[in-house]
C-alpha cells in the first residue's frame, strides 16, 4: 500500500512536470500559433491538469492553483480556435503567470 505522503509527492512531481510542459507549449504557441499539434498538446495537458485539480490527495492550495491553470489554459485553447486572435500573447502571458504562481506553491508545499 502506498502511503499518503508518497502519493502526494508523486502528484506534486506530476504537477511540476505539467507546469514545465505547459510553459514550453505556451512559448511554442507564441512562436507558431497556427501549428495544430500545439493545440492538440495543449488540450491533452488541460485534461491532465484537470485530473490533478480534482485529486483529493493533493493539498487544497495546489488543487486550487491547478484549477486556475486549467482555466487559463482553456482560455488559450479557445483563443487559438478563434479566427482572429489579437490578444493571444496577453492570454498566454496570463497563463504563464499562473504557472509561475503554481510553481511557487509547489515549492512552498515541499518546504
Amino acid at each position: 500500500m502506498i502511503s499518503w505522503r508518497c502519493r502526494e509527492d508523486s502528484m506534486m512531481l506530476e504537477l511540476q512536470d505539467l507546469v514545465q510542459r505547459l510553459e514550453a507549449t505556451g512559448r511554442q504557441i507564441l512562436e507558431t500559433p497556427t501549428q495544430l499539434d500545439l493545440h492538440r498538446d495543449l488540450l491533452q495537458l488541460i485534461h491532465q491538469i484537470s485530473v490533478l485539480a480534482r485529486a483529493p490527495d493533493l493539498p487544497l492550495f495546489l488543487r486550487s492553483g491547478a484549477k486556475d491553470i486549467e482555466t487559463s489554459a482553456v482560455r488559450v485553447a479557445r483563443t487559438l480556435e478563434a479566427p482572429a486572435a489579437p490578444d493571444l500573447a496577453e492570454i498566454v502571458r496570463e497563463m504563464q503567470a499562473s504557472l509561475e504562481a503554481l510553481r511557487s506553491a509547489i515549492e512552498r508545499g515541499r518546504a
